[in-house]
């Protein structure tokens, strides 16, 4: 399956993909079943509450090149099976997902994992790891420049395979917040100032091909999760709001004097 066609390369970053965006996935080894009613959710309510899974792992962007054949290339991606343990507390909702609060049994680490309220395929899925891996990628080149006086990241994700159910792993956050949205509406105040800058970071590093938003997570540890990406490529599901969203993200958002420090 492709996801469509690209003409020009982005400038300044030597990003030349080939004329297919996307090639065959080797997720797609694992079938993702439709569902009302995930596998975890009907053993929880039967009252297991332990799983053995596999966790599939995603190795981190070395460039922007790799966003165009990322997932067909079994090289970048890794398979464990590991035991997790899911609480019986009610999950919590977000606009897109449902989200379950739990334990990895043999590192005892807080986790959550999530899965999309409605049906969904394998290829919504891997939109959403590509957004993160091109989001770490982002801000760790951001982290690199000689002025940021404060470092961010995003949570590392993973993906939960249960009787072919797919489903995201995380590191549980302690504390979240929201800072925009993915159509560049602010909802945090001005401590955030980094994280403007690290949007208008997104937009020239990529010369003005990306912007990364929809940041929220810990805003005083800038510890990030579920970011969005608007893009000229169709890479990054039904979140990426194409060139208006770029437009209206980079419009709401006054270039700060950090961004000025940063030749931004």
């Amino acid at each position: 399956m492709s996801y469509g066609y690209h003409k020009t390369a982005i400038n300044g970053l030597g990003l030349v993909g080939s004329s297919q965006l996307r090639g065959p996935s080797v997720l797609r080894s694992k079938k993702q079943v439709n569902y009302t009613i995930s596998n975890i959710e009907k053993s929880l309510l039967s009252g297991q509450n332990e799983f053995d899974v596999e966790i599939i792992s995603f190795r981190p962007l070395m460039n922007l090149n790799e966003i165009f054949n990322y997932f067909e290339n079994e090289s970048n991606i890794s398979r464990t099976n590991n035991i997790i343990k899911i609480n019986y507390e009610a999950p919590s909702c977000g606009r897109e997902k449902i989200a379950y609060y739990g334990s990895n049994c043999f590192t005892g680490a807080d986790i959550v994992i999530k899965r999309f309220k409605e049906e969904s395929g394998i290829d919504r899925y891997e939109s959403a790891v590509l957004t993160t891996l091109v989001s770490q990628f982002l801000g760790n080149q951001f982290n690199n420049t000689e002025t940021t006086s404060r470092k961010i990241s995003f949570k590392n994700v993973h993906i939960v395979n249960y009787y072919d159910d797919l489903y995201f792993l995380e590191s549980k956050l302690d504390y979240f917040e929201k800072f925009n949205d993915n159509n560049g509406v602010r909802f945090s105040d001005d401590r955030c100032k980094t994280l403007e800058a690290f949007t208008h970071f997104t937009y020239n590093y990529s010369s003005q091909q990306l912007v990364v938003s929809d940041l929220q997570g810990d805003l005083d540890t800038y510890e990030l999760t579920d970011s969005a990406i608007n893009s000229v490529y169709n890479l990054f599901g039904r979140t990426n709001l194409g060139t208006q969203g770029i437009n209206n993200v980079i419009n709401r958002h006054q270039c700060n004097s950090f961004c000025s420090k940063l030749n931004l």
